[in-house]
């Protein structure tokens, strides 16, 4: 059976919508190409998910349009555009087995006795759910009933399939499996998809490329190791890694380029730019010493991360403490209150300019 139908991809152009007088998204264009797999990235309330909702068709947006496979959604209900959602959580019918789960749509289609068993056959073959056509949606896990919930979305073929952080109510074992899972079933399925989620390290294992939103608008559009590599605003930086954004001076040029920042004077590649500045550290670039040169700074909290230890540290002049991930050694980990060095490549600096 084929796998899915080309969608023509998605795009969204100048979408802005308000609740009570609140803008929520705010002039938000984009364009999915067919069989990728995008995901909206941002913490809550920046408005992701309700541009899924207006993609989906439940709302429509206060301006602005949206076009599947080339043909505007405007005014078209969410059951007649070519899309389908798979949610937070698993929606299955409690009266019906799995098998009827899955069927469900297709029944409402009138499609064939034999088509209907044909797809459902494929799509539990798709999420490694054959032989579960009898269970009951309570004999099942988690894990198993979210399987089940795609199953359902993805029989009936859509161009665009939505999924609204379909992983989050899940514990870290089962998340981690069902991303494998998710991306085998993008690969098979070369459908277009549409991930929402607040979580970074979900969306950099699952992506074509990633939106990450603020406040209503895409802050960011990239793949993902650019959107780590290379953030292109202090939000993003801040958000995607965790990393430490720190104001600084640039001054120099070239080899003598340095950041100035907490009386200290800290090598950079030279960015082309002097001035005010924002220094983004990945908390993995930094290196603790506990003698030698470098920025002078406190331990106030560490963390045994398994790989390694994660410090906060104090450093003179900042109002937030500096993260660092450093890799386990034999010793203990450095305590609290002791005095350390931090320096880092200046490779692994990222400079970016700040307003006045």
């Amino acid at each position: 059976m084929a796998a899915g139908k080309k969608s023509g991809g998605l795009k969204v152009s100048g979408v802005s919508h308000a609740y009570d007088k609140q803008m929520v998204l705010r002039d938000v264009d984009l364009e999915v190409g067919d069989g990728e797999f995008v995901t909206f990235l941002g913490p809550s309330g920046c408005g992701k998910t309700t541009l899924l909702r207006i993609i989906a068709g439940f709302i429509e947006p206060t301006k602005g349009t949206v076009e599947i496979g080339g043909q505007e959604m405007t005014g078209v209900s969410s059951h007649q555009r070519p899309v389908n959602m798979v949610f937070q959580r698993p929606t299955l019918f409690p009266h019906l087995d799995v098998f009827e789960n899955v069927a469900f749509g297709l029944r409402v289609d009138k499609l064939p006795k034999e088509e209907i068993n044909e797809r459902v056959g494929w799509a539990l073959d798709l999420v490694r759910m054959p032989g579960y056509e009898k269970r009951q949606a309570a004999e099942l896990s988690g894990g198993q009933m979210q399987r089940v919930a795609l199953a359902r979305a993805l029989v009936k073929r859509p161009s665009v399939l939505l999924l609204d952080e379909p992983l989050s109510a899940l514990d870290l074992k089962i998340r981690l499996e069902m991303e494998a899972e998710l991306r085998r079933v993008h690969r098979e399925t070369g459908a277009t998809w549409v991930y929402v989620t607040h979580d970074q390290r979900e969306a950099l294992a699952l992506s074509d490329r990633i939106a990450v939103f603020e406040r209503g608008r895409i802050d960011q559009l990239a793949d993902p190791m650019t959107i780590y590599r290379a953030p292109a605003t202090p939000f993003a930086a801040g958000f995607v890694g965790n990393a430490n954004v720190i104001a600084c001076e640039v001054k120099g040029k070239g080899k003598a380029c340095k950041a100035a920042l907490a009386g200290a004077d800290a090598a950079v590649a030279d960015p082309g730019l002097n001035g005010p500045a924002w220094l983004v550290l990945r908390p993995e670039s930094i290196q603790v010493e506990t003698s030698g040169k470098g920025v002078e700074a406190t331990v106030r909290d560490v963390a045994f991360r398994g790989t390694g230890f994660s410090y906060r540290l104090e450093v003179a002049g900042l109002e937030e403490l500096v993260k660092a991930e450093v890799a386990a050694a034999p010793e203990h980990p450095i305590e609290l209150g002791t005095k350390v060095w931090i320096g880092w490549s200046p490779d692994a600096a990222i400079v970016l300019p700040r307003e006045q």
